[in-house]
């Protein structure tokens, strides 16, 4: 099984602190996520809100979408689960 891997787009620019990659484009995000070989991407406020229009742009950079937070609480509690967890 091939793993795939999303990422936050906050490593660019942060939604609640704008001064903090406010500069960044949505182009240059997408851009450089693939170009570090990430899969996927979950959305921020420079993501259309549109599901058409969201599904357009992450699909002219071969990118889905994703939510790491969801997948890192469910590892956990996996792990947790196996007793592989503190």
């Amino acid at each position: 099984m091939k793993l795939r891997l999303g990422m936050s787009p906050i490593s660019w620019s942060n939604d609640d602190l704008p001064q903090l990659g406010g500069e960044t484009s949505l182009q240059t995000c997408l851009v450089e996520t693939r170009e570090a070989g990430f899969t996927g991407t979950e959305t921020g406020g420079k993501f259309p809100k549109d599901a058409a229009a969201l599904s357009a742009v992450l699909g002219a950079h071969d990118l889905a979408l994703s939510q790491a937070g969801i997948l890192a609480h469910l590892l956990i509690t996996a792990l947790k689960g196996a007793g592989l967890h503190r």
